[in-house]
């Protein structure tokens, strides 16, 4: 019988070696890790800024409501639609854009906002509203 209050008497003592450590890890981590809104604001704001050559830098915390389809081109669609990756229609040069016109504006627009082919949907740029998005094609378009 007492051979087996002693192994009892460690498992308990175990038992509560472990929930101790764990509660000192419950502490450690809330300590480590504040989970306030700002906190966590903090922890995921953008790290540094995006330089692309011959575009000034932007800083990727900035957000513009006043932006101009001209700063949305140069900071989201400029990267692939000005060298034609993956297919991209390049600005500029029309031929790349007849066959998509051809299906119409609208299309091209709808085409922005959802997404086509390796296109992801509006461009990256997922606060920019459907008008902006238009009016980005639209300068697009005219150069």
């Amino acid at each position: 019988m007492r051979a087996w209050l002693t192994s009892y008497y460690q498992k308990v003592i175990i038992l509560m070696a472990i929930l101790a450590g764990s509660a000192v890890a419950g502490v450690a981590y809330a300590a480590r890790y504040d989970m306030t809104e700002q906190a966590i604001d903090q922890r995921i704001a953008p790290s540094g800024k995006v330089r692309v050559d011959g575009v000034a830098e932007v800083d990727a915390s900035e957000t513009d409501a006043g932006r101009t389809p001209q700063s949305i081109y140069e900071t989201y669609c400029l990267v692939c639609h000005a060298t034609g990756v993956a297919g991209a229609p390049r600005i500029g040069v029309a031929a790349d854009w007849e066959p998509r016109l051809a299906q119409g504006r609208d299309q091209v627009i709808a085409n922005s906002i959802s997404g086509i082919r390796a296109m992801p949907a509006r461009g990256t740029c997922f606060d920019c509203s459907d008008e902006e998005i238009a009016a980005t094609v639209d300068y697009m378009l005219s150069q």
